[in-house]
Formats: C-alpha cells, structure tokens, sequence
C-alpha cells in the first residue's frame, strides 16, 4: 500500500469539499436566522414577556407594563409600567406608576453571567405611599431591590 493518495482518492475529494461547504453554509444560516429571530422578537410584546418576571424578581412587586421593546444595542423602553403591592387591591396598592422607563443593558456583565444595567431613567414618575388603616401595611415597603447596585 502506498501512502500518496491514487486517483480514485483525488475524484471524491471534491464533493467532500462541496458538501461541508453546504453544511458549513446552513449552519451559518441557520444561526443568522436565530439571531434575526430573536431581535425580531424583542421588538414584539415577547419582550414583555421577559422583562415583566425580572422586574418582579429585583423588586418584589406585581409588574403591569404597556409596550416593551429592546433594541440590539441594548435599550430597553418600557411604557406605561406600573409597580403594584402585592396584596393591596386598587389604588393604594399602587406604589410607582410611570409613563416611560428607559434603560441600557450592560452587556458585558450579562454576557458573563451577572446582568446589569449601565442606567435607567423615569420620565414622569409619580410615587405613592400610603397605609392600610386595618394592617397597618405600608404599600412601599414590599419594595425588594436584591441588586447591588452603585446608586448613581
């Protein structure tokens, strides 16, 4: 046996070469796909999907929001959200209401595991705190902030 490749060899080289080609190629399609998909899908109420449970989870409150978008760069804009004590029906559960929340994601500390963001700002947000005269419960005291976060 010779170990330099005959003829036979060479001929069927080629189509190897087209076929991972191919394969090379749908996969990079494939995965351009996804990654449309899923940017396509920020821009839908998918992303109130998403964003609503974090914001339950970091603050401890019921979410109601209007529209949600965020864009590839990493803006989120959220209109119309409002922040409900849970278990107090009504207005006086009512503890933040704001028309637009807008807000940078941090993306690299998201890519490596602990999201973030770089910096949110509320435009006309009305804050309301008020008592139940039977418990004694104050509406903003459900507020839970589990994040570390530098306050500026």
């Amino acid at each position: 046996m010779s170990t330099h490749p005959d003829e036979n060899s060479l001929l069927l080289d080629p189509p190897r070469r087209a076929k991972r080609r191919r394969w090379k190629r749908r996969a990079l399609v494939l995965l351009a796909a996804g990654v449309g998909g899923v940017l396509l899908a920020l821009q839908t109420p998918a992303a109130g999907w998403i964003v609503r449970p974090i914001l339950a989870d970091q603050t401890g409150m019921e979410i109601e929001t209007g529209s949600v978008t965020i864009s590839p760069l990493g803006n989120v804009r959220i209109d119309g959200a409002r922040f409900l004590a849970p278990g107090l029906p009504g207005q006086p559960g009512e503890v933040l209401v704001v028309d637009r929340i807008s807000a940078r994601i941090d993306w690299p500390a998201t890519i490596t595991g602990s999201p973030g963001l770089k910096s949110v700002r509320l435009a006309e947000p009305a804050l309301r705190v008020s008592q139940d005269i039977d418990t004694g419960v104050v509406n903003a005291g459900a507020f839970e902030f589990t994040g570390g976060g530098s306050g500026r």
